[in-house]
């Protein structure tokens, strides 16, 4: 993936046109396996934040996105920059449809 164009999408609340992006990003989770996912752990957090912000503007994404929710969880390094991340997990919680919250183990209303 365009880690810059992914960062700009993040930084700028760009979602509304990041479609093009995720296609990318979705692609490249979806086909790897677990250690070329790790192999970019110093993108996990970055990865968690676009598609936080992506599901919670393109819900009719959702069933995509869990795909890629999913294959980024079977990563121990993603994981755990999710999991130790309070602030996404908040952000996750008070966004994200309940469906996909579910899949990463969360709930809407807090305490996740």
């Amino acid at each position: 993936p365009d880690w810059a164009a992914i960062e700009a999408v993040v930084d700028l609340d760009g979602f509304a046109g990041a479609n093009d992006a995720f296609a990318v990003l979705r692609e490249a989770v979806t086909s790897a396996k677990p250690a070329e996912i790790d192999a970019q752990r110093a993108h996990a957090t970055l990865s968690w934040k676009f598609l936080i912000g992506f599901c919670a503007k393109k819900p009719l994404y959702k069933s995509q996105v869990q795909q890629v929710l999913q294959a980024m969880l079977d990563v121990p390094s993603f994981e755990a920059a999710l999991a130790d991340n309070p602030e996404l997990i908040n952000k996750a919680e008070a966004s994200l449809p309940e469906e996909v919250l579910e899949t990463l183990g969360l709930s809407s209303g807090g305490g996740g």
